[in-house]
Parts: structure tokens; sequence; C-alpha cells
């Protein structure tokens, strides 16, 4: 055999993957809206994005809006930084979405919980009670304005769990802890021009 037929063979076999490799990366496209939907791999720069984007008004001081109202002192399990991640096709994934305020965040205190409201920006409420057990915990909350809530977190594997609150108008969402987000396989909603629709993960 030719080097030269040799080379042209490679070259029809590299042209191959790499259209296979864009085929199952590339989960969806609309080109009247210029939107690419596409799987990039963990730690990818999307991931940094996703809290560049969603944090860019967060105010450091934010939560002592909160009427702080003293409990016993949660697990370091469940404190620090939260954000949802999604199940497509039995996986879960992170999201790298169109509308920043799309994915749910939360950050926990022994005293506070901060969460962002699509319409509201950051809102506060009061920790007023909990009830901790093994993999789960449950938490009464009390907004500004007296409102009464709640939230629960347990866990479902080593690094997700499944929370279901008052606050959500969906019955539960998966999370994870902040620094797990970046080990997950990220969906990117890549829309450079304008908003878009948000990728459908049913």
């Amino acid at each position: 055999m030719s080097m030269k037929l040799i080379n042209c063979l490679l070259l029809i076999v590299m042209s191959s993957n790499t259209n296979a490799q864009l085929m199952k990366d590339t989960v969806y496209i609309n080109k009247k809206m210029d939107q690419v939907v596409f799987i990039d791999t963990p730690h990818s720069k999307f991931h940094d994005l996703v809290f560049k984007f969603l944090l860019s008004d967060l105010k450091e001081n934010v939560s002592a809006k909160a009427n702080i109202v003293t409990t016993e002192n949660l697990s370091p399990s469940y404190l620090g930084d939260w954000i949802t991640v999604k199940k497509y096709k039995k996986k879960y994934f992170a999201y790298f979405p169109s509308e920043p305020f799309y994915n749910t965040f939360f950050r926990l205190s022994d005293s506070v919980l901060l969460i962002n409201d699509f319409n509201e920006g950051f809102i506060t409420y009061s920790i007023v009670d909990k009830d901790e057990k093994i993999k789960k915990v449950k938490i009464k909350l009390m907004g500004n304005e007296g409102e009464r809530h709640s939230i629960s977190i347990r866990k479902k594997s080593k690094t997700l769990f499944i929370v279901n609150s008052s606050l959500f108008n969906v019955k539960k969402l998966y999370f994870v802890k902040r620094d797990n987000y970046f080990d997950y396989p990220i969906i990117v909603n890549y829309c450079p021009i304008q908003r878009c629709q948000e990728f459908d993960f049913n």
C-alpha cells in the first residue's frame, strides 16, 4: 500500500472521529437564534463563568438584612454555597444558562439562608429552627416580613443532594456544593447575541 493511500485513509478516519465527536457533544442547534447547546468537559471555563455571571450582583453585606435568630450550629456538610445540577438522559450535569438566574443558588450559614430569586435578586431568610438527622436536615426559615418557609436537604449520593423547599416552584431540585460543581460535565446553552430559550432537560 502506498504512503499516499495510507495518508488518505488516516485523514478519512480522523475526519470521521471528529464528526462523531461533534455529533456526540452537540445537543441542539437553532441557527435563527445563533444558539448552540453542547456538552463540555468537567472543569471547563464555563463552570467559572456560571458563578461569574450568577453572582455578579451579589453584595457581601446582603446577609446583614436578615433578622438574626440564634439556633444550634449546622453540620459543616450543609454549610456553604450550593447550586443546582440538571438530570439529562439519566446523568447529572452542570448547566450554563442563557439567563444567569436560571440556576438556583443558595448560601447557608448557621443563622441565615441567602438565595437568588428571579425577580427580586438575592434574598435572605433567618434560620429559626432546624431538625438534623443522618443524611438529612430540615430547616425552618423566616423572611424579613415575617413570612415562613422551610427547606430540606437530603443526601442522594457522595456529592449529590435532593432539596425540597417552599421557596421553589417545583417539587424538588438537585444540588451540589459549589466545589463539587466543577466535577460534573456541563451543558452549555451558548447564545452570544441575545437571550434565548433554555435547554429542555426532559
